[in-house]
């Protein structure tokens, strides 16, 4: 369900409230695990966190890489 979450249209507070809401207290402390889970893709390199709010338009340039930033 988190990597559904992320799809760029929402705050990591925002899936992390929608995970307490349905997983009640199976999730808790859902914010330390929303992070680890988040972090721990990143590092395996399956998400690139965006600078900004998704606007609904991915860029596709062979040039940038928010990686860097």
């Amino acid at each position: 369900m988190l990597w559904e979450l992320m799809d760029g249209s929402r705050t990591k507070s925002e899936i992390t409230e929608i995970l307490e809401q349905t997983f009640h207290e199976r999730m808790i402390p859902a914010s330390h695990r929303v992070a680890m889970s988040i972090q721990e893709m990143i590092d395996l390199g399956l998400v690139i966190p965006l600078p900004s709010q998704f606007r609904g338009q991915w860029n596709i340039d062979a040039v940038i890489d928010y990686a860097d930033d």
